[in-house]
């Protein structure tokens, strides 16, 4: 069962990052559940909490605002606990008014029920995002 999930969500995600990249945010975050939680990456300890995808896509559209070609490219899935799911990645963009080109890696733990997601924490070391996923 573990498994199952690692493969079914590593296949939705990919094919999501496809769409993320168009610029289809609809397409790529609009089947997330409503009371489904996506807490942010930050160094602000009172990061932004999203809830349900309308929020998530909200925020996702400020950033494509302020970087070109805002890409996202998953590097690697793990299972580091049951129901979690751990997906490594790196976004790119150049800002738009500075012409800087940007490159992030993060760190997202989805936690399941089943197969719906009910929480997303985004983390900038992997460190972080096992121990979350441990604790």
């Amino acid at each position: 069962m573990a498994e199952d999930l690692l493969n079914w969500f590593r296949a939705s995600y990919e094919q999501g990052s496809a769409a993320f990249n168009d610029g289809d945010l609809q397409t790529a975050l609009g089947w997330l559940p409503e009371e489904l939680e996506w807490h942010a990456v930050s160094a602000d300890p009172e990061q932004q909490l999203l809830r349900g995808p309308a929020e998530v896509i909200r925020w996702f559209e400020e950033f494509r605002s302020v970087f070109d070609d805002w890409r996202i490219e998953p590097l690697g899935f793990e299972q580091p606990a049951d129901g979690a799911v751990l997906v490594d990645h790196v976004i790119r963009g150049t800002s738009r008014a500075a012409r800087v080109p940007v490159e992030v890696r993060t760190y997202e733990l989805w936690e399941f029920d089943g197969t719906r997601p009910v929480r997303v924490r985004q983390f900038f070391s992997r460190e972080e995002a096992l121990a979350a996923a441990s604790a």
